[in-house]
Protein backbone atom coordinates (compact mmCIF):
# COMPACT_ATOMS: atom_id res chain seq x y z
CA UNK A 1 0.00 0.00 0.00
CA UNK A 2 3.19 2.42 0.70
CA UNK A 3 4.68 1.66 -2.28
CA UNK A 4 1.21 2.55 -4.23
CA UNK A 5 0.48 5.43 -2.67
CA UNK A 6 4.25 6.54 -3.18
CA UNK A 7 3.70 5.50 -6.80
CA UNK A 8 0.70 8.06 -6.97
CA UNK A 9 2.00 10.56 -5.13
CA UNK A 10 5.11 10.93 -7.78
CA UNK A 11 3.19 10.21 -10.34
CA UNK A 12 0.81 12.92 -9.49
CA UNK A 13 3.98 15.56 -8.84
CA UNK A 14 5.36 14.44 -12.47
CA UNK A 15 2.21 15.45 -14.04
CA UNK A 16 1.71 18.17 -11.96
CA UNK A 17 5.00 19.28 -13.64
CA UNK A 18 4.31 18.29 -16.76
CA UNK A 19 1.11 20.33 -16.39
CA UNK A 20 2.94 23.46 -15.32
CA UNK A 21 5.43 23.02 -17.75
CA UNK A 22 2.51 22.75 -20.76
CA UNK A 23 0.89 26.24 -18.96
CA UNK A 24 4.29 27.38 -19.45
CA UNK A 25 5.01 26.60 -23.04
CA UNK A 26 1.32 27.97 -23.76
CA UNK A 27 1.42 31.12 -22.04
CA UNK A 28 5.01 32.18 -23.03
CA UNK A 29 3.79 31.08 -27.03
CA UNK A 30 0.80 32.97 -26.46
CA UNK A 31 2.77 35.99 -24.93
CA UNK A 32 5.23 35.88 -27.54
CA UNK A 33 2.30 36.01 -30.13
CA UNK A 34 0.95 38.72 -28.57
CA UNK A 35 4.12 40.69 -28.38
CA UNK A 36 4.85 40.30 -31.71
CA UNK A 37 1.24 40.97 -32.75
CA UNK A 38 1.72 44.42 -30.76
CA UNK A 39 5.01 45.14 -32.24
CA UNK A 40 3.51 44.52 -35.88
CA UNK A 41 0.62 46.71 -34.87
CA UNK A 42 3.45 49.54 -33.13
CA UNK A 43 5.79 49.58 -36.56
CA UNK A 44 2.38 50.19 -38.69
CA UNK A 45 0.95 52.92 -36.28
CA UNK A 46 4.13 54.54 -36.69
CA UNK A 47 4.45 53.71 -40.33
CA UNK A 48 0.69 55.26 -40.90
CA UNK A 49 2.42 58.20 -38.51
CA UNK A 50 5.05 59.15 -40.39
CA UNK A 51 3.27 58.95 -43.61
CA UNK A 52 0.13 61.19 -42.36
CA UNK A 53 3.00 63.52 -40.78
CA UNK A 54 4.96 63.87 -44.36
CA UNK A 55 1.25 64.61 -46.17
CA UNK A 56 0.28 67.15 -43.41
CA UNK A 57 3.53 68.58 -43.70
CA UNK A 58 3.75 68.61 -47.14
CA UNK A 59 0.04 70.61 -47.46
CA UNK A 60 1.20 72.82 -44.43
CA UNK A 61 4.13 73.90 -46.58
CA UNK A 62 1.93 74.81 -49.64
CA UNK A 63 -0.74 76.83 -48.02
CA UNK A 64 1.89 78.48 -46.26
CA UNK A 65 4.11 78.97 -49.54
CA UNK A 66 0.70 79.80 -51.41
CA UNK A 67 -0.31 82.44 -48.47
CA UNK A 68 3.24 84.04 -49.03
CA UNK A 69 3.21 83.70 -52.59
CA UNK A 70 -0.33 85.96 -52.13
CA UNK A 71 1.13 88.54 -49.51
CA UNK A 72 4.37 89.04 -52.22
CA UNK A 73 1.95 89.50 -55.13
CA UNK A 74 0.12 92.28 -53.00
CA UNK A 75 3.24 93.92 -52.07
CA UNK A 76 4.20 94.05 -55.75
CA UNK A 77 1.35 95.02 -57.41
CA UNK A 78 1.22 98.10 -54.58
CA UNK A 79 4.69 99.14 -55.83
CA UNK A 80 3.90 99.00 -59.24
CA UNK A 81 0.79 101.03 -58.72
CA UNK A 82 3.08 103.39 -56.83
CA UNK A 83 5.70 103.21 -59.21
CA UNK A 84 2.80 104.43 -61.90
CA UNK A 85 1.21 107.23 -59.76
CA UNK A 86 5.39 108.11 -59.39
CA UNK A 87 5.70 108.33 -63.43
CA UNK A 88 2.76 109.86 -63.92
CA UNK A 89 3.96 113.11 -61.08
CA UNK A 90 7.33 112.84 -62.80
CA UNK A 91 5.51 113.46 -66.25
CA UNK A 92 3.81 116.28 -65.01
CA UNK A 93 6.09 118.12 -63.30
CA UNK A 94 8.45 117.58 -66.23
CA UNK A 95 5.83 119.29 -68.20
CA UNK A 96 5.17 121.86 -65.81
CA UNK A 97 8.99 122.85 -65.69
CA UNK A 98 8.82 122.78 -69.84
CA UNK A 99 5.71 125.17 -69.90
CA UNK A 100 7.52 127.70 -67.50
CA UNK A 101 10.87 127.54 -69.35
CA UNK A 102 9.29 128.79 -72.08
CA UNK A 103 7.36 131.26 -70.06
CA UNK A 104 10.62 132.70 -69.19
CA UNK A 105 12.46 131.99 -72.26
CA UNK A 106 9.92 134.34 -74.11
CA UNK A 107 9.66 136.89 -70.87
CA UNK A 108 13.34 136.97 -71.39
CA UNK A 109 13.11 137.67 -74.91
CA UNK A 110 10.19 139.77 -74.62
CA UNK A 111 12.33 141.98 -72.54
CA UNK A 112 15.48 142.16 -74.40
CA UNK A 113 12.81 143.02 -77.74
CA UNK A 114 11.14 146.00 -75.23
CA UNK A 115 14.80 147.31 -73.88
CA UNK A 116 15.88 147.34 -77.89
CA UNK A 117 12.95 149.16 -78.70
CA UNK A 118 13.63 151.75 -76.29
CA UNK A 119 17.22 152.21 -76.61
CA UNK A 120 16.51 152.59 -80.36
CA UNK A 121 13.94 155.53 -79.83
CA UNK A 122 15.99 156.75 -77.03
CA UNK A 123 18.90 156.95 -79.79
Amino acid sequence: MRRVFKFLLENHKVKKIKNRRSAWMRNNMYRSKLKQLFVEWRTIAHDKFRNKLKVENKQRWEEQSQLTLNEFAKRVDALVLYKTQLQARIDHERGEIDQLMRDYEGSVAMGTRTLGQETETLA
